[in-house]
């Protein structure tokens, strides 16, 4: 069964269902996770090639930490749609905040951040907190599992 609206747009019953129930995933965070996904291949890979290519060895030595900068540089455009944190800027009040946890930071960490800038310094604004992390220690979530 499908349903038109407005520009003759058809969705489904189950387009519907899920709009209603939030689990589809906004479009700028999947532009993001595939941003994060490029970047990596490209830092695993310049690493790999510097050790002879052995992706072994590359990920003992700091492999995500030398480009950093590129990547929130690439991520700029994020502003237009939600708040990204950590930034050397301050934030525009978005309701949605981005907490990006990548490379040798800890995740912990990135969790205290979401947690504090929803509830602490931005509480009027945000409504939602987006977590996206190259690592997910499930022991670090269980502890703040209270607070999300």
């Amino acid at each position: 069964m499908t349903f038109e609206r407005g520009n003759e747009e058809k969705w489904t019953v189950g387009e519907i269902l899920s709009a209603m129930a939030g689990t589809e995933h906004p479009r700028y965070i999947q532009k993001i996770v595939t941003q994060l996904q490029q970047w990596m291949e490209e830092s695993l890979t310049s690493e790999t090639a510097e050790h002879d290519g052995d992706p072994l060895s590359a990920l003992f030595d700091s492999v995500l930490e030398a480009d950093g900068e590129k990547l929130f540089t690439q991520l700029e455009w994020v502003d237009d749609y939600a708040d990204l944190l950590p930034n050397l800027k301050k934030p525009s009040g978005h309701e949605d905040a981005v907490v990006l946890n990548v490379g040798p930071t800890d995740f912990e960490d990135s969790l205290r951040m979401a947690i504090d800038y929803a509830s602490l310094f931005n509480r009027k604004l945000c409504r939602r907190v987006w977590m996206i992390s190259d690592t997910f220690i499930i022991g670090d979530v269980y502890r703040y599992i209270s607070h999300i």
